[in-house]
C-alpha cells in the first residue's frame, strides 16, 4: 500500500448519506412533486439507488470501521423501514432489482446478527424477551437467493442448509478484494462460514458431505479454495473439544476434504498454500498467540499425500531450524 493510500482519509459515501436522509427533510428538497404520494415514491426510488450503489458495498465491505459503525443502527433502521423492504421486494419480483442484488442477503445476515446481540444485552438489562423483527428482509433474502437456492437443492443441499451458507457467501466476488490473503477479509468470510457448518450441526448432521457443501459455494470461483484450505488448516485444534458429536463430524470431514483436495493441485499451487500457512503460524508465533492447529502436517502420510509431504520438506528444507515446528 502506497504512503498516499495509508494517508487518505475515509469518507462515508455521499449516497449513504442521502439514504439517511428522512422524508421531510428530503421532500423540502424535492418540493416538484403534485402529491406526498409522488414525492413517496420518488424518494423510496431514490433510497433503493442508494442502498445498491453504495450501502451494500458499504456495510459488507467496511463494516468493521468506526465511522461505519457510528452510523450502523441509523442505517439499520431504514433498511429495516417496511415501506423500504416493500419498495425493494416489490423491483426484485418485478426482475429490476437493485445494484449488488447479490450481496443483500450477506448485509441481511450481518444486521440479524448484530440486532440479535443487541437484544441479548437489552434483555440482559431489562429482564424483557426483545426479538428483533426483520422477517420481511429475510424473506426478501431468500427471494434473491431463489435461483441459487434451486441450483443447491439440486447438489443435493437442503433448502436451510443453502440459504444458511449463501447468505455468508452468496457469490466469490465477494472474496475478490485487491489485497493479499492476509490482508484483505477473505478469512473473515471463510471463518464464518466454517462457524456456519457448524452451527447447522449442532442438533443434527449436515444434509450432505461438507465437501460438496464447500464446493457447490465455490463452484464458479475455485481458485479461492486453495486459501480456504489454509484458512481450514489453521483451525486451532482446541476448538474440537467445543464441538458436540456431529459438530465433531464436520470437523473431521473438513479435515479429511481439505488435505485430499489441497493434493489435487499442482506442486505450485500446493506451495503457495503451505507457504501461507507457514507465514501465518510464524507471525502468530511472534506475537505469542500460536498453539496446535487442526492438523500436524508433518503426519500425513507420504503416500496418500506424496505432493504435499514434498512440497512441505522443500520448504523446511529452505527454511531455518524453526521452520519444521510450524508444520
Amino acid at each position: 500500500m502506497s504512503k498516499d493510500n495509508k494517508k487518505r482519509e475515509f469518507k462515508i459515501p455521499k449516497e449513504v448519506k442521502n439514504f439517511l436522509m428522512p422524508f421531510k427533510k428530503w421532500k423540502k428538497e424535492n418540493d416538484f412533486y403534485e402529491s406526498k404520494k409522488d414525492a413517496r415514491k420518488a424518494y423510496y426510488t431514490e433510497k433503493l439507488e442508494w442502498m445498491g450503489e453504495s450501502v451494500i458495498p458499504l456495510l459488507v465491505s467496511y463494516g468493521y470501521r468506526q465511522e461505519v459503525i457510528e452510523i450502523k443502527n441509523d442505517l439499520y433502521e431504514g433498511l429495516s423501514d417496511p415501506e423500504f423492504v416493500k419498495v425493494a421486494t416489490k423491483a426484485v419480483k418485478k426482475g429490476d432489482g437493485f445494484e449488488n442484488q447479490a450481496l443483500y442477503a450477506v448485509l441481511v445476515q450481518d444486521m440479524a446478527e448484530a440486532l440479535a446481540k443487541q437484544a441479548r444485552v437489552e434483555s440482559s438489562k431489562t429482564g424483557e424477551n426483545i426479538a428483533p423483527d426483520i422477517d420481511d428482509m429475510i424473506e426478501l433474502s431468500k427471494m434473491v437467493l431463489e435461483k441459487k437456492i434451486k441450483k443447491a437443492k439440486k447438489a443435493g443441499i437442503d433448502e436451510a442448509t443453502a440459504f444458511s451458507v449463501l447468505s455468508i457467501l452468496p457469490d466469490t466476488s465477494i472474496l475478490d478484494i485487491r489485497n493479499d490473503n492476509r490482508c484483505n477479509k477473505k478469512f473473515y468470510f471463510y471463518r464464518k462460514l466454517i462457524n456456519c457448518l457448524y452451527s447447522l450441526a449442532k442438533d443434527k448432521p449436515l444434509c450432505a458431505p461438507v465437501g460438496d457443501i464447500i464446493e457447490f459455494i465455490f463452484r464458479k470461483g475455485d481458485d479461492f479454495i486453495p486459501s480456504f484450505i489454509v484458512c481450514a488448516m489453521l483451525e486451532r485444534k482446541e476448538r474440537y473439544n467445543s464441538l458436540n458429536k456431529t459438530q465433531q463430524e464436520v470437523y473431521d470431514q473438513l479435515t479429511t476434504w481439505a488435505f485430499g483436495k489441497l493434493e489435487t493441485y499442482d506442486k505450485e499451487t500446493i506451495t503457495a498454500a503451505l507457504r501461507l500457512y507457514y507465514n501465518w503460524r510464524k507471525d502468530d508465533a511472534a506475537n505469542n498467540r500460536d498453539s496446535q492447529r487442526r492438523y500436524y502436517v508433518s503426519s500425513l502420510p507420504e503416500n496418500e499425500y506424496p505432493k504435499t509431504v514434498a512440497c512441505m520438506n522443500k520448504i523446511i528444507a529452505s527454511g531455518d531450524e524453526h521452520t519444521k515446528d510450524f508444520f
